[in-house]
């Protein structure tokens, strides 16, 4: 090894040092939040959601896709987290879904139209449909996670029965609908 190939190695104690300045710091400021939090702990914890929820199709897309293009993941990343701060500052208003459904929506538009652009350019598009969509039980636990928004009975508490609330039910069927057909995949994929 040379002098200069040397040189650019770190050595175990300088990166211990800078990991330990920087724990040090992140303490600190979480010191800071817990003394004087900005808001409730629910609604810190979903404005982490939301932010971490930003990275979602880049990390999936960058697994799963044979081609990654880096402009595709950045461009998803700050369309993504500019549109959570217009939601959190109150330039843009939901109405129904959370805003991370709709900066969910964005992050994946953009991601696949930046990936679908690039991949034209390169003149490699080739669009195939899934095998997984012939599948019928993705459509049966599509089906289950639809019916689990239960978007009809959002803001209704009632009625109740015993103390328990009638919806208790409707999610307990579901539920058992979805253990059924995880018994049928499981069984036909074995």
């Amino acid at each position: 090894m040379t002098g200069d190939a040397e040189a650019d190695i770190k050595h175990p104690s300088e990166t211990s040092v800078a990991g330990r300045i920087f724990l040090i710091l992140l303490s600190l400021a979480g010191l800071a939040l817990a003394y004087k939090p900005p808001a409730t702990i629910l609604q810190i914890a979903t404005q982490t959601f939301s932010g971490l929820a930003v990275l979602f199709p880049t990390v999936i897309f960058g697994l799963y896709f044979q081609r990654v293009f880096p402009l595709a993941a950045i461009l998803s990343i700050v369309c993504g987290e500019g549109a959570l701060i217009g939601f959190y500052s109150k330039l843009l208003s939901t109405q129904t879904f959370l805003p991370v459904i709709w900066v969910m929506m964005i992050t994946f538009a953009v991601y696949l139209s930046t990936h679908a652009i690039l991949l034209w350019r390169q003149k490699a598009l080739e669009i195939h449909l899934p095998q997984w969509l012939f599948d019928r039980y993705v459509w049966i636990f599509l089906g289950v996670f639809i019916l689990a928004m239960d978007f009809w009975a959002w803001e209704k508490t009632g009625p109740l029965f015993w103390g328990i609330p009638m919806w208790a039910g409707y999610f307990v069927v579901l539920s058992t609908l979805q253990t059924i057909a995880m018994v049928y995949l499981v069984r036909n994929k074995c």
